[in-house]
């Protein structure tokens, strides 16, 4: 298996366990969304940040204002998310 075959089915089995299906305005199938707020990031709850990571290729251009759904709470992107190396964006988000 070819190093990017592997890598490849590696973030696909991250994705699966710590991700949840979301709805992405402007993009019609459910997609894969790990989400994060502060209380699960450090333990604290005094701040309102958010954060998610998407595959590129589920969601392939995000933009500050875009809203996902998961679990029936909207949340919306804040800034512009960041492409990293292995095509996931990682960003920003805030409760609607």
């Amino acid at each position: 298996m070819a190093f990017s075959a592997a890598q490849a089915r590696l973030q696909d089995a991250v994705f699966v366990r710590l991700g949840a299906d979301a709805d992405w305005t402007g993009i019609t199938d459910p997609v894969r969304v790990i989400h994060r707020s502060n209380e699960q990031i450090v333990g604290l709850t005094a701040d309102d940040e958010n954060r998610f990571r998407v595959r590129s290729s589920e969601v392939p251009a995000p933009v500050a204002g875009d809203i996902f759904t998961i679990n029936g709470q909207d949340y919306q992107v804040i800034g512009k998310p960041l492409l990293d190396r292995n095509g996931t964006w990682r960003g920003e988000a805030k409760p609607v």
